[in-house]
């Protein structure tokens, strides 16, 4: 009977390990967000985002147009931000500006890098 009991406790530490191993690696994940602002925003207005939250360094972003729709779309980025990806799917013009803060601002990108579609990109002033 000890040996049934001991050989069910081997199985269930590997098998707990694993679990938690996996839900680790899945919380490292980058997050989505889309651009569901209107055709003028603000980066840090956090219903300007799916998720209703101000994206950071752990994000996956998509920038499609306004209220996620394609179309002419002019973003105020107004502070330093930073984001793991950024995609712009828009077939019609994004302009990524500073028009509030007067002062220059930096979005850091990391390992997924910045994408364009078919669409022009403006990034800055």
């Amino acid at each position: 009977m000890k040996n049934r009991i001991l050989s069910t406790a081997r199985l269930s530490f590997p098998l707990a390990t694993a679990l938690a191993a996996l839900f680790a690696s899945q919380s490292a994940h980058a997050v989505p967000y889309n651009w569901i602002g209107a055709t003028a925003g603000t980066w840090n207005t956090t219903t300007n985002w799916s998720g209703a939250v101000v994206p950071t360094s752990a994000d996956d972003l998509t920038i499609l147009g306004p209220l996620n729709v394609a179309g002419a779309l002019t973003i105020n980025f107004d502070a330093d931000n930073s984001a793991n990806s950024l995609v712009f799917t828009n077939t019609a013009a994004t302009s990524v500006t500073n028009s509030s803060s007067g002062a220059d601002r930096t979005l850091t990108l990391g390992s997924g890098g910045i994408t364009t579609g078919a669409g022009a990109v403006q990034l800055g002033a």
